[in-house]
């Protein structure tokens, strides 16, 4: 018997129960990775269109990102991320 109080498997759709969880994990993927310009001040270089989309989505509806699910059991992350290079500009512009 399985006796964890929160249970998310591998593979489920991913979303911040909160405030803090969600800068937490802006923190470890969104802010990090090659597909968001880590300077909002600088118009050029990418935005983010899954944060985008899970920002203005709920769990279920179809616009929702498929990439923000739990990559191991109760370990959420994004499939997408690729984390940036500081050294090369990220090798992206």
């Amino acid at each position: 018997m399985n006796d964890k109080k929160f249970y998310h498997k591998k593979g489920t759709p991913y979303r911040p129960s909160n405030g803090c969880e969600g800068d937490w994990f802006e923190c470890h993927f969104c802010n990090r990775c090659k597909h968001q310009n880590p300077d909002y001040d600088v118009p050029e270089g990418p935005h983010c269109e899954i944060q985008a989309a899970a920002f203005h989505n709920e769990i279920g509806d179809e616009n929702y990102p498929k990439e923000w699910v739990y990559i191991e059991d109760d370990v959420p992350g994004c499939t997408a991320f690729s984390e940036y290079d500081w050294g090369n500009k990220g090798g992206r512009f």
